[in-house]
């Protein structure tokens, strides 16, 4: 698992850019997306590894190929 640290500035981070709301075009959105489903993956959290990842295999933009 993530450590206490890692995970609660993971969660500050999301928390940031659910505040900010839609200041992030799509592209951004995917990456950021699938950078924190490779950081839960890596810790062993694969039920919130799932949920950064549904976004980008449910997007219709053809960005996702690139990730």
């Amino acid at each position: 698992m993530m450590s206490n640290r890692g995970a609660d500035i993971l969660f500050q981070l999301i928390k940031s850019l659910e505040k900010a709301g839609g200041s992030l075009d799509t592209h951004h959105e995917m990456v950021l997306n699938y950078k924190f489903t490779m950081l839960y993956f890596e810790s062993g959290d694969f039920g919130r590894c799932i949920d950064h990842l549904q976004p980008i295999i449910n997007s219709n933009s053809s960005l996702r190929y690139d990730l």
